[in-house]
């Protein structure tokens, strides 16, 4: 049984990557084309975030970002 439990999160590891970088590349290209490119890119990072620190600091970054743009535009 404790053999498993590396096994089951590496796994985790590989589907939260994939799917984070799969939402980072499409909010990339919603940058360019139509879509809401930030919140997709915003996605992706949760999800990263869930097992990669650096993810959770990407993610910090892009949220004061994003807070400090739409401040200007309203103020």
């Amino acid at each position: 049984m404790s053999d498993n439990i590396p096994r089951k999160r590496a796994i985790r590891k590989a589907v939260v990557a994939t799917i984070g970088f799969t939402l980072l590349v499409a909010g990339a290209l919603m940058l360019v084309l139509p879509g809401p490119g930030l919140v997709t890119i915003l996605a992706g990072l949760t999800v990263l975030a869930s097992e990669f620190h650096w993810a959770r600091r990407a993610k910090r970054r892009v949220v004061v970002w994003v807070r400090k743009r739409t401040k200007r535009r309203a103020g």
